[in-house]
This record gives C-alpha cells, sequence and structure tokens, in this order.
C-alpha cells in the first residue's frame, strides 16, 4: 500500500508495540485539533462558522483553558456566546403554544451538547480505522506488527471487532477477530494476575509476595484507555 498521511502515523503508532497504539493515535490527534483551534484557524471563517454552531465539550475547554493563546479562545467565545444570545432570545419571545416536536428546540438542544474537536477526532480516526483494516489485509509486514502489540484498550478493541465484522468478508473477519482476539486476551490475563496479586497484598497470608504496585492504574488504561500520568 502506498503511504499516506494516515499509513504513516498508523506505522509510527505500531512500532512503539507497548500499550493501545489506537490510543496513542487518537491523543495526537486530539493534540493537532487542539492546536489547530487555537491557532491560525480560529480565524478562519468555515472554522469560525463550524465553532460557532458546535462550540465544545467539558474536556476539550478544559485542555484549551490551559493553553497559552487565551485570546484565540475568547475569540471563539465571542462568538460562539453571540450565536447562542440569538438562539436564546428566539425562545425567551416565543408564545406558549406549539412546542411539541419543535425543529427549533431540537436544534438548539442538539447544538449545544456538540463539540468540534470531539467530531473532528472521531472523523480523523474512522479514517485510521479504514485504513489500519486495509493494511493488514494487504500487508504481511503490517500483519506481523500488528501481531506484537501487547494490546488494545478495551474500547478501541470493541471499535475494531465491530469495523471488522462489517468491512471484511466473513472468513477475513474471521482471521482478523481471531488475531487481535489473542493478543488481547494475553492483556487481559495479565492485568487480571497483576491486579489479583495486588489485591493479595493486603491479606497478611501473602505478605512478602511480590505484586505490581501499579496494578489499578495498568488495568484501569487496558479497561478505559484511561492516561495515566507519568510519576516523576
Amino acid at each position: 500500500m502506498k503511504e499516506t498521511i494516515y499509513t504513516i502515523p498508523i506505522n509510527e503508532a505500531f512500532e512503539e508495540r507497548c500499550g493501545c497504539p489506537l490510543c496513542r493515535l487518537e491523543r495526537k490527534t486530539e493534540e493537532k485539533s487542539l492546536d489547530y483551534i487555537m491557532g491560525a484557524a480560529m480565524m478562519e471563517p468555515d472554522v469560525r462558522e463550524e465553532t460557532n454552531k458546535k462550540g465544545f465539550c467539558q474536556t476539550h475547554y478544559t485542555a484549551m483553558l490551559a493553553m497559552k493563546n487565551r485570546l484565540s479562545l475568547a475569540l471563539t467565545m465571542e462568538s460562539r456566546l453571540g450565536t447562542l444570545v440569538s438562539q436564546v432570545k428566539d425562545m425567551a419571545a416565543r408564545g406558549t403554544s406549539g412546542w411539541g416536536e419543535d425543529k427549533q428546540v431540537t436544534a438548539l438542544a442538539r447544538s449545544v451538547q456538540t463539540c468540534f474537536v470531539c467530531e473532528r477526532i472521531a472523523d480523523v480516526m474512522e479514517h485510521y480505522y479504514r485504513n489500519l483494516l486495509d493494511m493488514w489485509r494487504t500487508e504481511e509486514d503490517f500483519r506481523k506488527l500488528f501481531s506484537e502489540q501487547t494490546g488494545f484498550c478495551m474500547p478501541h478493541y470493541g471499535q475494531l471487532i465491530e469495523r471488522a465484522a462489517k468491512a471484511f468478508p466473513k472468513k477475513t473477519a474471521s482471521a482478523f477477530i481471531r488475531s487481535l482476539s489473542e493478543l488481547q486476551l494475553s492483556a487481559l490475563e495479565k492485568e487480571l494476575s497483576d491486579v489479583s496479586g495486588f489485591c493479595k497484598s493486603f491479606d497478611y497470608r501473602y505478605r512478602g509476595e511480590p505484586f505490581e504496585k501499579e496494578a489499578v492504574e495498568h488495568a484501569a488504561t487496558l479497561l478505559s484507555g484511561l492516561e495515566i500520568p507519568v510519576k516523576e
């Protein structure tokens, strides 16, 4: 397969052979999206139009507040707040009858539950999923690299088996899901053993036996994709 803007990052993420490669891709996509929205894109009319409509979620407002460019954030907030003032003013001025399945109400309710960054990440990740599956299907080297992974977080494991079942013929889907599930099983069994050992460390009968001190953190990462801050 010819390398593209999607296949190169996929190979780079998988070459680390440690932890969930899709989490790495998702976090890099998130970082790039935040840098993009807090940078020159802030002044692009089409981007401002989208951020006015969609706004941002709590997670990404938190991330943007931690970044240095407060003016960029303030400008998007100014536009977003202006849009919302206009929409809510219309709601406040309307009469008391005929609401029901009102399209204006539905549109406003949905628009305050969306996030420009979340949608951008989801769109990019869809491209990664499609390219990853195609690389596994057509490239022997990538299948070998795939088999050398230490596992995926469970949310991304679920995304992969669901997409493979839809994208591949039954025989190919079966081979992919079996390969993925074998390495995922190894990851789950390791975390189960580590967590069990951690639990036993609180029992006096197992005092002195070695155990993984960060078993709970590692298990949380595997189960949910949670990023645990590195201890210094």
